[in-house]
């Protein structure tokens, strides 16, 4: 279903106070999802850093911030055969236990279009996610998250019609190539700087059974064994 609404609030930014308002549209069509949004921070009167400016400027001074308008296209949901997503990111692999309700977009000041891509099918599949797919090869210190997990059925080789065909076995691995390892705060800006990263990675494996799986419920135990590199 389609959806329409906005937010409207007070947000302090550094020294300076803006009315936030933000006009949010999720349209569906069948498979496909579209999310718009028009992010407004129209600084309050009466403020002595504010000027002439109509809106807060740095919205708007990088080419990916006009990418926030549309703030993502979708292809499917999370466990059809196929699904897609690029663009504001709240995702998660397997389980969720290395990866779980990630959010790649944080900073008012830029937008980061991220991409998950899934195929699920009866033998097996694979799960996909990268934070920002604009600047992961880039100098940013952002984090540059990229998780996969790929998955079997083993049961699904030998019996693809029987119902005890319901157990994965997953393999994953997720890596973050700006993992902070010290940072210092920031007192003007309410944010911390990034003084030395790391490259930080995790293996994955993971055991579940689906036992169900409809519109109202989904219950798959499952069992994770992660280590962190």
């Amino acid at each position: 279903s389609s959806t329409a609404g906005s937010d409207l609030g007070f947000v302090k930014i550094g020294d300076t106070w803006y009315m936030n308002l933000s006009p949010r549209f999720d349209l569906r069509m069948g498979k496909f999802g579209l999310g718009l949004q028009v992010p407004l921070n129209v600084p309050l009167p009466g403020q002595d850093d504010v000027g002439d400016s109509f809106l807060r400027e740095e919205d708007w001074d990088e080419t990916s911030d006009y990418f926030r308008m549309v703030r993502y296209v979708q292809y499917g949901d999370k466990r059809d055969t196929v699904f897609a997503r690029f663009g504001e990111l709240t995702g998660s692999i397997g389980h969720g236990t290395i990866v779980g309700s990630y959010t790649n977009n944080i900073d008012i000041d830029s937008f980061r279009p991220g991409l998950q891509f899934d195929l699920n099918t009866d033998f097996g599949g694979i799960e996909t996610l990268v934070s920002d797919v604009v600047n992961y090869t880039g100098d940013s210190q952002d984090s540059k998250l990229m998780a996969v997990r790929a998955y079997v059925k083993p049961l699904a080789l030998f019996m693809p019609d029987s119902a005890l065909n319901i157990f994965s076995l997953g393999f994953s691995y997720a890596a973050d190539s700006n993992a902070p390892t010290q940072v210092s705060p920031d007192p003007d800006n309410n944010t911390f700087t990034v003084n030395t990263d790391t490259a930080l990675k995790v293996y994955g494996v993971d055991f579940d059974a689906e036992v169900l799986n409809n519109d109202l419920i989904t219950l798959v135990p499952y069992v994770d064994l992660n280590k962190i590199d």
